[in-house]
């Protein structure tokens, strides 16, 4: 990152700080902020490895191919 992006970066930042300040007042802002500071990141995806070729195709995913006993590949 150049010094030219980091600097804009950081003037959008504290723009972007003012406003809430401006909007929300001080403690509101910083109660806003230190809480999204904290917060989890959540619950990550579902793993998909275990659904059938006939659920992964409903949902858009590649089907899986399996290798059979003889060398060619056929769906699970």
């Amino acid at each position: 990152m150049t010094h030219i992006a980091s600097h804009s970066a950081q003037k959008e930042l504290n723009f972007e700080i003012s406003y809430l300040v401006a909007r929300f007042g001080r403690r509101q802002a910083l109660v806003a902020i230190i809480k999204t500071c904290f917060k989890g990141k959540g619950r990550p995806p579902d793993s998909v490895s275990h659904l059938s070729n006939h659920l992964r195709r409903d949902i858009g995913m590649p089907e899986i191919v399996a290798k059979s006993r003889r060398g060619g590949t056929e769906k699970v």
